[in-house]
């Protein structure tokens, strides 16, 4: 199984156009301590991406790293 990863921080409507482009693909969305809102947007029009709020800006490794270990629960289910 594939599982994609998008980063966001304050990133608005390009998070927003990123999750979108992946259609049925499952994902995960980490928030590295957004504070424009895009968090709330991502989990109100995308209920089914995982979520994951680190609230702190953890850097791109440091985000990836944490879907990458959520990733590996998401998939063993």
């Amino acid at each position: 199984m594939i599982v994609a990863v998008v980063l966001n921080w304050n990133g608005g409507e390009d998070t927003l156009a990123a999750l979108a482009s992946l259609d049925e693909l499952p994902a995960i969305c980490v928030d590295n301590g957004s504070t424009d809102g895009s968090d709330t947007a991502v989990a109100e029009r995308f209920p089914d991406v995982e979520l994951i709020r680190t609230r702190a800006n953890l850097g791109f490794a440091g985000g990836n790293n944490v879907a990458a270990a959520h990733a590996q629960l998401f998939l063993s289910d």
